[in-house]
Parts: structure tokens; C-alpha cells; sequence
């Protein structure tokens, strides 16, 4: 059993061991608490020592992910064509540096702050086995389409298109962030001997606020904004690209050795978007093994399939099950662009506003 509730601070990547009050970049920032974490960085809510009214996140690379070259790149990418050319939809980095610490040299990133994932939304839920109603999902998978419309454009593969990438926007202003924290008081740090004999300081994660919960009304969702994280995976779509992801959320052209491109995005889209609606993967670990024929079988099934989510109507699962038959299409050529997808009936259902009357049909 891991001597650690998050990650494991005694491992061999080499976590950055954070704690509030702690400074980084030559004192520049000052920790407030911890947001989150992931298996190459953890994320730290900090303020400007220089400037009170400035909040962002600090994302601490592990040693490990720092000297990787994806690591490179992925700044490189946000650096360069993230935050000049897409903008709005995805990640917004401000700055970086790189922090040392005893375990070696972290890359860090300065990013606006951004909310709790949309998978960590639907693990939320207590009553209908880890769902989402179908207008939460249907809003997710619309606001996605806009940055995959950019990266589309500039033909680049995310390679990470899945729930725990899918950020809600949080509360914007400094003043915002500090009425928002003044009742919820730091997560205490513990201090913890780890496996090496060394003793580590240990915090709980506390996510940055946004209005929707599991349960919450078409309304509320209208009003959330659903944005792209964790551009580390991207890769350029050159026709010889490799992609890292888990093997059943890759299309069968990138298992086979055929030509990736942006289309893969949209397949990631679709295996999203069902895996939001039932909370099962849309292809077991075996589909690797044979791709085409169980590509094939599983759309087959696709109605049986969705129908085990009682909450969706006859006619809801006849939409979803054309919208994820478009997105996965056999020959990527089938597949519809970002772009295109914008005007299928099933997505417009994500892109009502709050007023309640512009509902679609």
C-alpha cells in the first residue's frame, strides 16, 4: 500500500515536494496550495510576491518529464502556437522557469487558473455509476471542437483527447480566487517518511471552483466553458507520427502503421463521449490485437450498448449512435473535421445558452 494519497513523492521520477508558503523562481512566486496532479507534474496555485492582484498555477514538471524531450516541445508548442494562434479553448500559458529542488531540475509552467477535470465530474457522481447526463456531455464535447477546429488548421495531433484533459474554466480575477479560498482553509501538510528514508512534506489537492455539479441542470452546464489541457502528447501530423496514448482510445490506422493525422482527434472525441455516457471504455485492451474486426463488432452493438444507460430516450440513443458511427469511421477520410462536426444535430444539443429557449430541437 503507497504511503501516499496523491503522487508518490518517494518516487524515482522525481515529484517536486511543495508545500504553502514555499517560494519558487528566485522567490518570485509564493505557494498558496496545491490544485492537482497527474503522472509527470503536480500544479500549485501561487501568488506574484511582486504583485498581490496576480494568481496563476505553477505546473511543477517531475525530474523525470523535465529531461524528456516531449517536455520541450510541449512548451515549445504552447509558447509558440498555443498562445498565439488558438487562444481561447485550451491551456494559456503566461511564462516558465525551471526550479531546482533535491531530487534535480523541474521545468515549470505559469498558466491562468483552470478548475477541476470533466472526468473528475463524473467520478463525482454517487448515484448513476460514474455518467453524465447527456447535455453535460454534448456541452463538453462542443467546446472541445473549438480548439480542435485550431489544432485541425494547423494539423496538429493532441493525442490526449480524454475526460481528465477536459478543464472547466475557473473563477478569473485575483479577487474572485481570494473570495473563493477565504472559506475553504488550506489542506494541512503531513509530514511523511517516505520508502528512501526521507521525510516528505504531504498535501491534499484542492481544485479551483466552478458552478457545475454531477447533477447540475442544462442551464448551469450552458454557462461552464470546457477547455483543452495537457498538450503534452501533441504531436505534428507528418504522416509518421507516434502516438503514446492508451491503445484502445487509437484509432486502427495508428495501431497498423498507417498515415495519423487530425482525425485522430475526432476518433478520441467519439471513444470521450461514450466513455462520459457509460462510463466504460468504448474498446477493451484486446481491440489492439485486431483493430478493424472489433471496430466493426462494437458498432454493430452500438444501440444494446447505450441503451444500458437508462436515462437516454429511444431517440437519444439513435443521435449518439450516428454522431460516434461519424467519428469513427474506418477510413479517416469519412471522418468529419472539427469544423465539420459543428453543425451535426447530436452537438448542437451542447451549444444552448442559459436563457432556456434556445434549446435544440
Amino acid at each position: 500500500m503507497s504511503l501516499f494519497l496523491e503522487e508518490q513523492l518517494d518516487s524515482p521520477v522525481g515529484y517536486f515536494a511543495g508545500q504553502p508558503g514555499q517560494t519558487l523562481d528566485n522567490g518570485t512566486w509564493s505557494i498558496l496550495r496545491k490544485v492537482g496532479w497527474g503522472p509527470r507534474s503536480s500544479s500549485w496555485l501561487a501568488i506574484d510576491t511582486d504583485d498581490p492582484d496576480e494568481i496563476e498555477v505553477i505546473k511543477i514538471f517531475t525530474v523525470s518529464a523535465t529531461q524528456e524531450p516531449s517536455a520541450k516541445e510541449e512548451l515549445k508548442l504552447l509558447r509558440n502556437t498555443i498562445k498565439t494562434q488558438i487562444r481561447s479553448g485550451a491551456l494559456d500559458l503566461i511564462g516558465h522557469f525551471y526550479e531546482e529542488s533535491p531530487k534535480g531540475r523541474h521545468l515549470c509552467m505559469v498558466i491562468r487558473p483552470l478548475g477541476s477535470s470533466i472526468e473528475a465530474l463524473r467520478l463525482s457522481d454517487p448515484e448513476s455509476g460514474g455518467t453524465l447526463p447527456l447535455y453535460a456531455v454534448q456541452k463538453a464535447i462542443c467546446d472541445i471542437l473549438s480548439p480542435l477546429c485550431k489544432l485541425d488548421r494547423l494539423k496538429i495531433v493532441h493525442g490526449a483527447v480524454t475526460p481528465d484533459n477536459f478543464l472547466f474554466e475557473s473563477v478569473g480575477a485575483t479577487k474572485d480566487i481570494m473570495e473563493y479560498l477565504a472559506p475553504f482553509p488550506c489542506a494541512p501538510v503531513e509530514q511523511i517518511t517516505g520508502k528512501d528514508g526521507k521525510v516528505y512534506p504531504v498535501i491534499v489537492s484542492q481544485p479551483m471552483p466552478h458552478r457545475a455539479k454531477w447533477n447540475a441542470s442544462r442551464e448551469v452546464f450552458a454557462d461552464e466553458i470546457i477547455v483543452l489541457s495537457n498538450f503534452g502528447h501533441a504531436r505534428r501530423a507528418n504522416g509518421t507520427v507516434s502516438l503514446d496514448a492508451a491503445p484502445n482510445l487509437l484509432p486502427p490506422e495508428a495501431l497498423l502503421g498507417g498515415k495519423v493525422d487530425t482525425k485522430t482527434n475526432i476518433w478520441m472525441l467519439a471513444c470521450t463521449a461514450y466513455f462520459l455516457l457509460t462510463g466504460t471504455p468504448l474498446f477493451s485492451l484486446s481491440y489492439a490485437e485486431s483493430p478493424v474486426e472489433k471496430l466493426a463488432e462494437t458498432l454493430s452493438t452500438l444501440e444494446d450498448r447505450l441503451a444500458a444507460n437508462d436515462k437516454l430516450s429511444p431517440k437519444d440513443i439513435a443521435l449518439t449512435a450516428s454522431f460516434l458511427r461519424l467519428c469513427l469511421a474506418l477510413d479517416p477520410a469519412e471522418r468529419p473535421t472539427a469544423f465539420e462536426l459543428y453543425s451535426n444535430k447530436w452537438v448542437r444539443g451542447g451549444a444552448t445558452c442559459s436563457c432556456g429557449w434556445c434549446a435544440a430541437d
